[in-house]
């Protein structure tokens, strides 16, 4: 009996780290900065609302678009093609810019580029 409840036990316990490594987040605190600041207006899954907000799903690989994503946390962006524009988030620190940078890229969009917090830094000291 006591053989078959350990059994059991290790079995659901498999099971479990299973369905959990299947939603695995590197960036927890991006994750979450994402989610208290970019979600109300880019939807959870970085989708946005058609020409309201941008979606973030299709970022692209190069250097440009990446050295762009924290001067636009940092300082919003109006684009003549969003009917809305986005207010800069100037609260955050470069810690947390550089967190939701790394979310967005690695786990949204699965390009596996980290971007360190001193690449972060230098872009957004030439942040215009």
């Amino acid at each position: 009996m006591r053989n078959k409840l350990i059994l059991a036990f290790g079995i659901s316990a498999i099971v479990s780290m299973i369905f959990m490594s299947c939603d695995y987040v590197n960036y927890k605190q991006g994750q979450g900065l994402y989610e208290a600041n970019c979600v109300t207006c880019h939807m959870q899954d970085g989708s946005g609302v058609a020409e309201l907000y941008p979606s973030l799903n299709n970022m692209q690989s190069s250097k440009t678009y990446f050295e762009a994503i924290p001067c636009i946390i940092r300082n919003g962006l109006n684009r003549q093609e969003s009917v809305i524009e986005m207010v800069g988030l100037q609260h955050l620190s470069e810690v947390e810019i550089n967190n939701i940078v790394n979310y967005l890229v690695n786990d949204m969009n699965k390009l596996k580029q980290e971007q360190t917090l001193q690449q972060t830094s230098s872009i957004l000291l030439k942040c215009k």
